[in-house]
């Protein structure tokens, strides 16, 4: 599937103005605290090496994602399905319910491009898959939900001549998680949103599902797992997310490469221990931040496993899945600068 990348530019709040209700908590301040499990989390510095140790990154299968692009990947293999008759799942992998997967087979290499119908003006969302090929996997994305969306996928031949078709794909209605959040759109200039980009603006909530809307606020993608704070796009056109993979779980401690069907390339666990010293709910152990190195590897804002937080960079080799270097920044500065740390908890979850 190299060749149908699936390229989604998202802008974050550039383009309009989206003012969500925030509550907020009322102003508690809680102190730094350890549980026994970390048996570093009354220490002030630790080594870089017991850092690496306390981080505990692993390199996890994920063997559902696995055996579905195994099953597209026969599905193409077969031929059965052509340009009159598509395959075409919604949700191919059970992450992304505004996306759908499109497979046939044709007798001559063509290129493809698609269109999303958008219900108002400058709201259809357009898209193209790179190179000519005969055995085509197209990655729609931009549905909207609880709809029966007309899609027109046009296919070119290498002489330049044209097919196109209209297909319906109908999806299902928005979780109430995501369709009772306050979207009030102040600001609309959608003839700057570049939708022959797919430009959508990225709600990338302190937890629960990451979304995105168009100019009108309507959702054209979300994501399933529980995500916090973390949306990177990479150079190879994937994003990287901070998930929980269990809602009820305490802590958000896998990192994931992904794409905006849902299908995970690679995913990476922390140790949930790690961030014990933490008073609070929804721990997440990579917070706030990550940043794509030009040599390919990930920088990541980490707790150190010490009684403080939120004060080490790691950077990770996606490759080999290992920490190769870490900063801590209390080796840095004055101890004065950290060693009276509180926080407020500011901000209810929505």
């Amino acid at each position: 599937m190299k060749s149908n990348k699936v390229v989604l530019l998202l802008a974050l709040g550039t383009l309009m103005l989206i003012e969500p209700a925030m509550m907020l908590y009322d102003k508690q301040v809680e102190t730094v605290t350890a549980e026994k499990k970390n048996t570093n989390a009354q220490k002030t510095k630790l080594s870089d090496s017991q850092i690496i140790k306390n981080l505990g990154v692993k390199k996890v299968a994920n063997s559902d994602n696995d055996k579905l692009t195994a099953k597209y990947a026969n599905i193409v293999k077969q031929q059965h399905y052509t340009w009159e008759n598509p395959y075409i799942k919604v949700n191919p992998y059970e992450n992304s319910p505004l996306t759908a997967l499109m497979v046939f087979h044709t007798d001559k290499p063509a290129k493809i491009s698609y269109r999303v119908i958008g219900k108002t003006e400058n709201t259809t969302i357009e898209n193209k898959v790179k190179g000519y090929q005969a055995a085509h996997q197209v990655p729609i994305v931009g549905l909207y939900a609880g709809y029966d969306n007309s899609v027109e996928v046009t296919m070119t031949d290498q002489a330049g001549k044209k097919q196109v078709k209209v297909v319906k794909i109908k999806t299902s209605k928005l979780p109430s998680w995501i369709s009772k959040f306050p979207i009030k759109v102040t600001v609309n200039d959608k003839s700057k949103m570049n939708l022959g980009s797919n430009e959508l603006t990225v709600l990338n909530r302190s937890t629960k599902q990451t979304f995105a809307v168009d100019g009108d606020g309507e959702v054209r993608w979300y994501y399933l797992r529980w995500n916090q704070h973390i949306f990177e796009q990479l150079d190879n056109g994937h994003i990287l997310l901070f998930n929980k993979i269990k809602s009820g779980d305490e802590q958000y401690n896998m990192l994931v490469e992904t794409d905006y069907l849902g299908r995970v390339y690679r995913q990476f666990s922390f140790d949930k221990t790690l961030g014990k010293s933490y008073s609070g709910e929804g721990v997440s152990l990579v917070h706030h931040d990550v940043v794509e190195m030009s040599n390919g590897n990930w920088l990541l804002t980490v707790h150190d496993g010490s009684k403080y937080v939120e004060d080490t960079i790691a950077e990770l080799d996606p490759n080999t899945g290992k920490i190769v270097k870490v900063i801590d920044f209390k080796k840095i500065f004055p101890e004065s600068m950290y060693k009276k740390v509180q926080y407020k908890n500011l901000c209810k979850r929505l």
